[in-house]
């Protein structure tokens, strides 16, 4: 083998390497810190809003997640996940971090959810709202 050849072998082998790093770290990124993703959700948006809460000012970050699952199986994935009892069929549910301040909730796509200017793809069945707050 040549000197020139072996170098791109090499080459070829990091960035195979840092491929593979990539998505690793990529995969294992928790939501807030706190929340695993659920497996194929899509970024729909995500907004600030200023508010009160027991007489303090207030602000929540929060962003949309969409996905084409059934809200029942986000549900189910997200409350046993964090050791929460689901009634059969149950399409909704809110995980709380332990500090309060971090919340994720799933909800169907047909109900009430927050809006920030981005209307997820027609073809999501469940949007999941990640949101912080910070006194």
């Amino acid at each position: 083998m040549s000197k020139a050849r072996g170098q791109a072998a090499c080459v070829l082998v990091l960035l195979g390497c840092a491929v593979v790093a990539l998505s690793a770290d990529a995969a294992s990124e928790l939501l807030l810190g706190v929340f695993r993703p659920f497996p194929g959700a899509e970024l729909a948006c995500s907004g600030h809003v200023l508010g009160q809460s027991e007489g303090h000012r207030v602000e929540i970050d929060f962003s949309l997640y969409s996905s084409g699952r059934k809200p029942s199986e986000v549900a189910k994935f997200y409350a046993e996940a964090h050791g929460l009892v689901l009634a059969p069929g149950q399409d909704s549910v809110e995980v709380k971090a332990k500090d309060g301040q971090r919340v994720l909730s799933v909800v169907p796509a047909s109900g009430p959810h927050p809006a920030c200017g981005v209307e997820p793809k027609p073809s999501a069945r469940t949007i999941m709202v990640v949101s912080s707050m910070t006194r």
